[in-house]
């Protein structure tokens, strides 16, 4: 099912949350497969990396305290970045690329490891260092510390659901050098 929404548009990640909300409905409505429930099915990326961008903009909003955060996908493939924050702070309008990075879940590929997305990110997003790297952890298992490579970006940021029922996120990371670890609570409407 192609998309519904118009993605062309900053919004807050529970603007988002509600419009993903009624396009999971209409994919129910239509008997959708469970890898299309889960955004997994064909023509559904954009669908899976919005939901991601409005998770992950959501866990820095509230870590952050930066209460008027909005997110906005970006359709382009070929860019270094796959949404963009945008927030005023002293009555300047900031906007920060965002590059969505996934581990994903264990049966979809056990193989892959946080190292090896570090490592491609070393060779690949060497030129915008206003860039934040957001890796989402989509694995029930624990991360101990992970050594992050010298990377020309912002911000590293390694986040998921720190329980399996989704009710906490975690968000862990922070601009290049520093580190800062979150527990967030996150409702289960999402």
């Amino acid at each position: 099912m192609k998309s519904p929404i118009d993605l062309r548009s900053y919004r807050t990640p529970d603007d988002w949350f509600s419009l993903l909300e009624g396009y999971k409905i209409a994919l129910q409505q239509k008997g959708a497969s469970h890898a299309e429930m889960d955004l997994r099915g064909k023509d559904q990326k954009s669908m899976r990396e919005l939901r991601q961008a409005a998770l992950f903009a959501y866990a820095y909003r509230e870590a952050l305290s930066i209460s008027d955060l909005k997110v906005c996908p970006n359709l382009e493939e070929d860019s270094d970045a796959d949404a963009a924050l945008q927030w005023t702070k002293d009555g300047q309008i900031h906007e920060m690329p965002v590059q969505l990075k996934e581990l994903p879940p264990a049966e979809r590929n056990v193989d892959v490891r946080v190292e090896d997305l570090l490592r491609k990110a070393v060779t690949k997003y060497h030129t915008g260092t206003d860039l934040i790297l957001a890796i989402f952890l989509n694995r029930h298992q624990y991360f101990g510390k992970v050594k992050v490579p010298h990377l020309r970006v912002c911000e590293v940021w390694f986040w998921g659901f720190s329980k399996p029922d989704h009710s906490e996120m975690m968000l862990a990371g922070g601009k290049t050098g520093q580190s800062a670890n979150y527990r967030i609570s996150f409702g289960p409407a999402r």
